[in-house]
C-alpha cells in the first residue's frame, strides 16, 4: 500500500512504505501546457522506481561515470559549425547524426545545452544525443560553452546565463538561418538549462521555428544556491562545487583569453590570487566569482558575487519578472532532494503565475540524469522529455494560440 507523505511546504507525494522517493511526480502549471500534460501524459502515472541515485548520489555518480564510458555509443557522425558571436568570438556547435538510423518525418531538430563541465564529446552528450536520434529526430545540436571546446577565442568572455554572455541568441539565429523550415526544441541541464531559460525571457526568442522547451535540474533560486556554496555538507555538491571553481579557473585564465587581442583578463584580473587556491574552500568561492568572473563582464558592473548570481538567473527579485517574460511553452524538472539546486516552497506558486510553464516535480530523481542500465529514474526522465517533445510538436497550434 502506497503511503502519503508531505515533504515540504503542503507539498505531498505518494510514495512506497518503504522507499519515501519511489513516487509518482507531481505535475503543476495555470496553462495549456498543464492541461494538455494532464489529460494526455502517460509518463505522469509512473512511478519513478527506487534506484540508488535517489539515495546517494555521489555513489550513483561514481558508478555511472564508469557505465556511461563502457556503454558510451560509437556510431555518431559530427559536424562542427563555427558560430561568430558580436563581441568576436566564436562557438563550437557540433550537429550530431546517426547514419544508421532514418529519421522520422516531421520531427524538429533538438539543441541541447549541457552541464557546466560538459562539451559535446563527454560520454553523458553522447549516450544523449544517441538517445534522441534513435528516437527517430533528425539532427542534435549541442552547443560548446566558450573555453570548453578546444575552439580559438578571440575575446574574453565566457559562455554565462547572463544577457548578451549567454551564446544561445547567436546560435539560435545561425541555426534557423541556416534551415528556416525546420522546427526546433531547446533542451538543457543543470548549468546549460539556466542558458535555455535566460534566452527564453530575451525578445530574440520569439521566433515562430522555436517549437518551446524542456529544462532539468535548473536553478530557481539563485539565493539558495549561493548559500548552499558555503553551508551544505553534501558531499556531492561539495566535490563538484570545487570542480566548477577549478573549471571556470582554467578557462577564464588559461583558454577564453586570446593573444592576438587586447587580453581582458590580464588586464583586469590579479592572477596572482589563483595560483594556489584550495578550490575546497569557502574563501575561493568569493574569489572566483568577483576576483574573476564578475571581471570576465566588466560592462555589466557588476561588483558582488550576489549581483553575478541573481543577474544570471531568471528569478532573483519578488515579483519574479524574469520567468513571466518566458512566452513559449516550456516543461520544467526538478526534484525535491536537488543537492545543487536548492527545492524552494516558492517555486509552485512563481511558475504556474505564467501560463507558459509546466513543473514536473519529483520526491526524488537528484541533480542528474544517469545511466538507465542502473538508475530507474533515468530512464524515466526521458520518456518525459520524448512525451513533452511529441506534446510540443503535436499541440503547438493549441499552445501558442
Amino acid at each position: 500500500m502506497w503511503c502519503r507523505a508531505v515533504r515540504t511546504g503542503n507539498i505531498g507525494f505518494d510514495h512506497h512504505p518503504i522507499f519515501t522517493k519511489w513516487a509518482k511526480p507531481l505535475i503543476f502549471g495555470s496553462g495549456d501546457l498543464y492541461r494538455l500534460t494532464v489529460r494526455e501524459s502517460l509518463a505522469r502515472h509512473i512511478e519513478t522506481g527506487p534506484g540508488l541515485l535517489a539515495y546517494n548520489e555521489l555513489a550513483a555518480s561514481l558508478i555511472s561515470k564508469k557505465l556511461d564510458k563502457i556503454h558510451m555509443p560509437r556510431n555518431l557522425t559530427y559536424t562542427r559549425h563555427l558560430v561568430d558571436m558580436a563581441d568576436g568570438g566564436r562557438v563550437a556547435v557540433d550537429e550530431i547524426t546517426r547514419p544508421d538510423v532514418v529519421p522520422a518525418p516531421g520531427l524538429p531538430n533538438i539543441v541541447y545545452c549541457t552541464t557546466l563541465a560538459a562539451t559535446s564529446y563527454t560520454p553523458r552528450s553522447r549516450m544523449w544525443s544517441d538517445f534522441f536520434l534513435r528516437a527517430g529526430f533528425p539532427r542534435v545540436y549541442i552547443v560548446n560553452r566558450r573555453g570548453a571546446s578546444k575552439v580559438p577565442q578571440y575575446s574574453a568572455g565566457l559562455t554565462m546565463p547572463l544577457g548578451k554572455y549567454n551564446d544561445l541568441p547567436a546560435v539560435m539565429d545561425y541555426l534557423i538561418a541556416k534551415q528556416p523550415r525546420d522546427q526546433w526544441v531547446l533542451a538543457g541541464n543543470c548549468y546549460g538549462a539556466n542558458c535555455v531559460l535566460e534566452y527564453l525571457t530575451q525578445p530574440a526568442s520569439d521566433k515562430p521555428q522555436l517549437l518551446g522547451a524542456i529544462v532539468d535540474s535548473f536553478q530557481f533560486d539563485s539565493r539558495k544556491f549561493l548559500k548552499l556554496h558555503y553551508d551544505s555538507k553534501n558531499p556531492y555538491f561539495r566535490m563538484a562545487k570545487a570542480a566548477f571553481l577549478s573549471n571556470f579557473i582554467e578557462e577564464g585564465l588559461n583558454r577564453a583569453a586570446n593573444e592576438r587581442v587586447d587580453d581582458e583578463i590580464s588586464r583586469l584580473v590579479d592572477r596572482s590570487k589563483f595560483r594556489n587556491l584550495d578550490v575546497r574552500s569557502n574563501a575561493a568561492i568569493r574569489t572566483v566569482y568577483e576576483g574573476l568572473l564578475c571581471k570576465m563582464s566588466p560592462d555589466y558592473n557588476i561588483p558582488t558575487q550576489e549581483e553575478l548570481l541573481a543577474r544570471g538567473y531568471p528569478y532573483y527579485d519578488d515579483d519574479h519578472k524574469n520567468f513571466m517574460r518566458i512566452k513559449k511553452p516550456v516543461a520544467m524538472i526538478y526534484s525535491q532532494d536537488d543537492p545543487m539546486c536548492a527545492f524552494d516552497d516558492k517555486m509552485v506558486g512563481t511558475l504556474t503565475e505564467n501560463p507558459n510553464l509546466c513543473l514536473w516535480l519529483f520526491a526524488g530523481g537528484g541533480h542528474v540524469s544517469h545511466t538507465r542500465r542502473v538508475f530507474p529514474y533515468t530512464n524515466f526522465i526521458r520518456n518525459v522529455y520524448l512525451e513533452n517533445v511529441a506534446l510540443l510538436l503535436r499541440k503547438q497550434a493549441e499552445l501558442v494560440g
